[in-house]
């Protein structure tokens, strides 16, 4: 007698049917097919062009109806939150003028030559400015690279907000990356704008001129005593009246700390001109004073 089992699985029961059974089940099927056919009408088999869209503006509404739910409750998330919760949000969470090169870096002369946009930002430069201007080396967080990015960002900061939207303009989605996105916000905030004069005011009359003083006099940093006196005395000096580089009036001899021409005397230029716009760029000359006593604690 044949078993009902398999070789392999005696507990489960065997698939194969007999010849009668298959006869009737491809009956019933034959059957049922037949009956569909005669029964289906061409109407209920061409959708309508209204009925298409009808269905398609019901499938936007739910996809809307769900993501508006789950902002009230991101939302209400955020408004149970305790204080102390949003303050260790708010102190781990990057944010500012060093963020934003640091992001800028990343998008404009990545450390990954695979990755970035430093080639087709070549061309552009290359093209409206005649020559190569790279961006500094923020991706491979170079020394004095933030300052000097500071001042490439903005002395040409409407370049680089046309670049953007070129870049935006060339792809088939028409639309940012999230960091470029990001970036591209960045250029066009006031208070960034504020935080980047800082930055380029202290890269162009303390940063600059201390290292040049330092690697040119090939001494031991124990007889750099007279250098760093007079370091503090200038930090000082700027800490008391800003308009020694922010006023109309400023000189050298009363800006930089050894009394050399800046780095990039463009930026200079462009920092004075923004000072006088007191609508956008009003805290200015007390910002960049609590940035030089944050810099003289420490």
């Amino acid at each position: 007698m044949q078993s009902r089992y398999t070789k392999r699985d005696r507990w489960k029961p065997s698939k194969k049917c007999s010849a009668a059974q298959r006869a009737i089940s491809i009956g019933l099927t034959t059957a049922r097919i037949t009956s569909e056919k005669e029964n289906h009408s061409p109407a209920v088999q061409t959708r309508s062009a209204h009925q298409t869209l009808q269905t398609v503006i019901e499938n936007q509404n739910t996809k809307v109806s769900k993501y508006e739910r789950r902002y009230r409750n991101e939302r209400r998330c955020h408004k149970c939150a305790t204080s102390l919760a949003a303050s260790r949000t708010v102190k781990v969470s990057q944010r500012g003028a060093v963020k934003a090169l640091s992001l800028a870096g990343a998008v404009f002369r990545h450390k990954d030559d695979k990755k970035g946009q430093q080639d087709s930002l070549q061309f552009f430069l290359e093209a409206n400015l005649r020559y190569f201007c790279p961006w500094p080396d923020t991706s491979n967080i170079r020394y004095q690279s933030n300052c000097d990015a500071a001042c490439e960002w903005l002395v040409h900061r409407e370049m680089y907000i046309t670049y953007l939207e070129l870049v935006m303009d060339k792809k088939e989605t028409r639309t940012h990356t999230n960091i470029e996105h990001n970036v591209y916000d960045t250029f066009h905030c006031d208070k960034t704008t504020q935080e980047m004069i800082c930055l380029a005011i202290w890269g162009q009359c303390i940063s600059h001129p201390y290292l040049c003083n330092v690697r040119s006099s090939g001494d031991n940093i124990l007889d750099l005593g007279p250098l760093h006196s007079r370091l503090v005395s200038h930090v000082k000096n700027l800490l008391t009246n800003p308009d020694l580089v922010l006023g109309p009036e400023a000189t050298l001899s009363s800006a930089t700390l050894n009394r050399t021409p800046f780095e990039c005397p463009e930026v200079i230029y462009v920092i004075q001109s923004l000072v006088q716009d007191k609508t956008h760029f009003p805290h200015i000359r007390p910002l960049f004073a609590a940035y030089l006593e944050v810099h003289w604690r420490l």
